[in-house]
């Protein structure tokens, strides 16, 4: 799975210095703590999102997941979520 963050002030993209260090974030799946993996990791110019990498295993049914963030943003920026589940492999399809 993969979250997103947009981050946008007044109705445009909000550009934050060094991101990692203003993001925290934590996953738990069906109550189990789960891999999540900022994409973002590393100092890095200014960046107007982050996004976390979370390893969860296929199921036919639904499943709940939490996702907590803390974050330290200047004042007036929003923040827009997102999440898609994205397959990914650890050695290329056949």
């Amino acid at each position: 799975m993969l979250v997103t963050c947009e981050l946008t002030k007044d109705g445009f993209s909000a550009m934050i210095g060094d991101i990692r260090k203003h993001f925290a974030a934590d996953a738990e799946m069906e109550g189990r703590d789960c891999s999540c993996r900022p994409v973002v990791r590393e100092k890095s110019y200014p960046a107007l999102w982050q996004a976390w990498r979370i390893e969860v295993d296929a199921s036919r049914k639904p499943r709940e997941f939490e996702l907590v963030v803390a974050c330290v943003i200047p004042e007036g920026v929003v923040l827009t979520w997102n999440a898609r589940i994205v397959q990914f492999y650890s050695q290329r399809p056949a």
